[in-house]
Order: structure tokens, then C-alpha cells, then sequence
């Protein structure tokens, strides 16, 4: 019985009947544009995670200054108690900081993770689509060498094809004999 080549996955992507060479040339660009978006993906991480921080900073810088301002006596009231409460709100702020970053790099480790797994597995499809040519080949092979058993073959093929025929024909022979 003849096996069909005319199979695709449903994503429309590898057929049965595509070269080796054009699916491993498919399987790394494929590759590659993971890799690409995982490393856009942590420098886009980073650049966010570089922003927030300069904001801290910034507010941070804001408070310094207010502390001077404070300390020098331009406002009428306790500078000791406007200190500490400037102190308060940096180390506030930085904590605040500093949990953001550490969770834009933890989401930027477990974003590439995901994508390094997503590579192992197209490179091991890569490697099993390659082990699947070679014993193609290898059968190609057998039969060029050996033309009696290639000659077995297609009459084992052809008796197939007449008994697959006869069922077909008694099929219909059974619902001719149900409609009468």
C-alpha cells in the first residue's frame, strides 16, 4: 500500500515531500528569530529596568536638595524631624527600585529560558529530520543493490493494489445488493 506524501503539520510547515536541505535552511531561520527576539527581549528589559532606575535617581537627587534646603533653615520648622523623613522616603524609594529591577532581570532570565528551551527542541527536530533522510537513503541504497529484491517489492506492491481493488468492488457490490 502506497504511503502518501502530500502530508503537512496543521501550522502549514514541514511536508512530508520538502527537501532535507529546505527544512534545515526553514529550522534555522526559525533559529535565528528566536534568538533574536530573546535578545531584544532582555536589551528591552534592561533599557526599562536602566529608565526606572534613573527615575529613582532622580527623585532621590530631588530629595537631597530638599534636605539641603531644609537643613539650611529656609523653612520654619524641625529640620531633624524633615531629615529623617527625607531619609525615610530615599531608602523607600530605593528599595522600591531595586525590587523592580531584580524583577524586570527575573523576567528577562525566565523569557530566555523559554526560548532557549523552544531551540533545543526545533534542533532536535532538525537532527531527527536528518536521521530520517540518511535511513531514506540508506533504503534508496538497499534497493539500487539489490534489483531482485526491488522486483519483490513492486509485485508485493501491485498484489496490494489488486486486493485494496476487489474490496473496493465487493463494497459496492454489498450496497448495490442493500438498495435492490
Amino acid at each position: 500500500m502506497p504511503i502518501s506524501t502530500d502530508s503537512t503539520n496543521e501550522g502549514g510547515g514541514i511536508i512530508a515531500d520538502q527537501d532535507p536541505s529546505d527544512e534545515l535552511r526553514l529550522s534555522r531561520d526559525r533559529i535565528a528569530e528566536l534568538e533574536s527576539a530573546g535578545f531584544d527581549l532582555v536589551a528591552q528589559n534592561e533599557n526599562d529596568a536602566a529608565d526606572t532606575l534613573k527615575e529613582i535617581q532622580d527623585k532621590i537627587g530631588r530629595i537631597e536638595n530638599s534636605v539641603a534646603w531644609l537643613q539650611q533653615g529656609q523653612l520654619r520648622c524641625d529640620p531633624s524631624d524633615e531629615l529623617r523623613l527625607s531619609r525615610d522616603r530615599i531608602a523607600e524609594l530605593e528599595s522600591a527600585g531595586f525590587d523592580l529591577v531584580a524583577q524586570n532581570e527575573n523576567d528577562a532570565a525566565d523569557t530566555l529560558k523559554e526560548i532557549q528551551d523552544k531551540i533545543g527542541r526545533i534542533e532536535n527536530s532538525v537532527a531527527w529530520l536528518q536521521q530520517g533522510q540518511l535511513r531514506c537513503d540508506r533504503y534508496k541504497l538497499w534497493f539500487a543493490t539489490d534489483p531482485e529484491e526491488e522486483q519483490q517489492f513492486k509485485e508485493i506492491q501491485d498484489k496490494i493494489g489488486k486486493i485494496e481493488n476487489s474490496i473496493a468492488r465487493l463494497q459496492e457490490g454489498q450496497l448495490k445488493c442493500g438498495r435492490v
